[in-house]
């Protein structure tokens, strides 16, 4: 196994013909689509199942993203895993690993513990030729084969997906004096967007679409527009923990790919259907 870092791993990729895409590998030509289960044995069955796919590749990378995101995790577990191996180095200077045929069992075990943990995992053979995706929403995508269970995905219709990594935060309040109730402020929304986009964003340009509840979350939908005039979504929701009592805030921004209308746009990020 060889570790490296972000951007040798983007020169890997150009020099093995696999597209990028905002600087990871691109999933455009998704084939496949699956859930990744809730139940932690079958994460790891699912996992096994998939990696078996890589077992005879000559060579193929494993790169993690967004392994941030959720909280619960044990950085800790991750990082004594990969001292077993002699890396010593942070995840975020080396987030990619490169195997060949003869560790494909060290590699099920790296592509398991992201999985478990709801990381974002890439792993692809030069050429692109064969491709997977786990996603810390809980989906994940294959390119040239099929898991069980999967669904086609449509053909690319020339609108990827740019989705920001979802914020998140316990009891938050509305700030005093806010009309509308949202528990997050402009000013944070575009703190939130500024350093993710390649674009400025600046509070006069978030307009205010709507609010409403779904279940028992209350939610608040923002509008902006990229240069090239696409319309992004920013959306916050609210909601009760039912464990402790406590609330839980969380945020996401994305350029609606689909170009859902803003009721389905909001039921699809609440309920992660893409």
């Amino acid at each position: 196994m060889k570790v490296l870092s972000k951007e040798a791993a983007m020169l890997w990729c150009q020099a093995h013909g696999v597209a990028l895409h905002w600087k990871l590998p691109d999933r455009a030509q998704a084939e496949f689509r699956f859930k990744i289960p809730s139940d932690a044995q079958a994460r790891v069955g699912l996992v096994d199942q998939a990696m078996k796919i890589f077992a005879n590749e000559h060579q193929f990378l494993v790169w993690f993203d967004d392994w941030g995101v959720w909280s619960g995790q044990r950085m800790h577990v991750f990082d004594r895993f990969r001292l077993s191996y002699g890396v010593a180095q942070r995840l975020i200077d080396s987030p990619s690993h490169l195997f060949d045929e003869t560790e494909i069992e060290d590699a099920v075990s790296f592509v398991t513990l992201a999985v478990l943990f709801l990381w974002d995992c890439h792993v692809v053979v030069p050429e692109q030729r064969k491709q997977l995706y786990f996603s810390h929403d809980e989906f994940g995508l294959s390119k040239g084969f099929e898991l069980p269970g999967s669904e086609r995905v449509p053909p690319f219709d020339g609108v990827r997906l740019h989705a920001l990594p979802i914020w998140s935060a316990y009891d938050r309040s509305p700030p005093s004096g806010d009309p509308i109730g949202c528990p997050v402020s402009v000013r944070e929304m575009v703190d939130y967007l500024k350093p993710m986009l390649p674009f400025s964003v600046e509070p006069a340009n978030l307009e205010f679409i709507a609010t409403g509840r779904l279940d028992l979350s209350s939610h608040w939908l923002w509008a902006f527009y990229g240069d090239d005039g696409r319309r992004w979504n920013l959306c916050v929701f609210w909601q009760p923990e039912a464990s402790d009592g406590r609330t839980w805030t969380w945020m996401c921004a994305d350029n609606n790919p689909y170009d859902l209308s803003d009721h389905d746009y909001v039921v699809a990020i609440h309920n992660k259907q893409y």
